[in-house]
């Protein structure tokens, strides 16, 4: 083993490691759900597989909170759940038994170790994982997509982005300065949140750049300390652009779909604006590396299909049929109209 093998061998221990002492939170995540792919490829022109009758297969499942509720929810789905630790996979598996749901299984592994030939897979995701692991490993997971996506299967990858990861990497930077004395993890976690909360109490009600960012983080570590932990104090830590991304994704013959939600509406006025100056961009690349860099984004849930497959918007309306719609919209009547005469 030469020394680069040694040194990612040792990274992949010290994660394990870390997620066995400090295991994530149960928690769902909405935007990975088989039900919300579905619709999202099916308005680009995919006969993805009906949620209900699918096959399933999350990269890093942590203790099984996201996935087992897939499978209760979709009973006809067949679900399988891979993670490094294997205190999350205990979690897991002890989660779905005591729940008594039997159509999700789940093993302990190292990605990097996995063949090629896991099966076929209707929907694959890899929920905070990608931009938190060696550069090896993220290719890796593009690798497992690509053989292990069904003819017509979607992949959902979250990451962190630059340009607006920036401001995360210089907290994260001024709280691994901070806790670096201390060689236990749960002292350096007790020591970046006493380090955050000063910060935040100094640039409360300014326009200091890290302010906002301080506020969400003193949230999150008050519940879920833990995920904070391997997010904020993880040295492999390391967002990408957008065009990174996707030339990892396309050496391994996988292309953009979309991203799972449709951007907040909060920056409609200069999307609109965007649209109309990089309307003529024919590269979808290109044009979404540019919204990333105006809007300053910071995260990204994106869809990936295999290179073949054509990508289009419907034609046909009936598609919309097999949809269900819902909208925060209101009656501005007492009485509305809901059908036409």
């Amino acid at each position: 083993m030469n020394s680069s093998e040694t040194e990612l061998a040792d990274a992949v221990k010290e994660l394990e490691s870390s997620y066995d002492e400090i295991p994530y939170y149960l928690h769902s995540a909405s935007s990975s759900h088989p039900n919300l792919l579905y619709v999202m490829a099916r308005l680009r022109g995919i006969d993805a597989a009906h949620p209900n009758d699918c096959r399933v297969l999350d990269l890093a499942c942590g203790r099984g909170g996201n996935l087992v509720a897939i499978a209760m929810d979709l009973p006809g789905s067949q679900c399988i759940g891979m993670d490094l630790s294997p205190r999350h996979i205990h979690d897991a598996k002890h989660l779905a038994t005591s729940l008594g749901v039997y159509n999700v299984e789940f093993s302990q592994a190292d990605l990097l170790g996995l063949p090629d030939g896991l099966g076929e897979f209707d929907y694959i995701f890899a929920h905070g994982v990608l931009t938190w692991v060696p550069v090896q490993v993220r290719d890796k997971i593009m690798a497992i997509c690509a053989s292990s996506l069904s003819d017509q299967g979607v992949a959902c990858v979250s990451y962190a982005t630059r340009p607006g990861y920036y401001v995360d990497l210089a907290v994260r930077d001024m709280m691994l300065y901070h806790a670096q004395n201390f060689d236990n993890r749960e002292d350096r976690l007790e020591q970046s949140q006493q380090f955050v909360n000063l910060l935040t109490r100094v640039l409360e009600n300014t326009d200091h750049p890290c302010a906002a960012f301080l506020s969400n983080a003193n949230s999150s570590m008050k519940y879920m300390s833990s995920n904070f932990y391997h997010e904020s104090l993880n040295v492999e830590t390391l967002p990408i652009y957008f065009h990174e991304f996707m030339d990892c994704a396309g050496a391994h013959s996988l292309k953009y779909v979309c991203e799972t939600e449709p951007e907040a509406h909060e920056n409609r006025p200069i999307l609109d604006r965007v649209r109309k100056e990089l309307g003529n961009v024919p590269d979808v690349v290109r044009r979404e590396q540019y919204k990333d860099f105006i809007l300053n984004r910071r995260t990204r849930e994106s869809l990936l299909c295999k290179n073949n497959l054509k990508l289009c918007l419907p034609r046909d309306p009936e598609i919309l049929f097999e949809l269900h719609l819902a909208s925060a919209v209101r009656p501005v009547s007492d009485a509305p109209k809901l059908h036409n005469d």
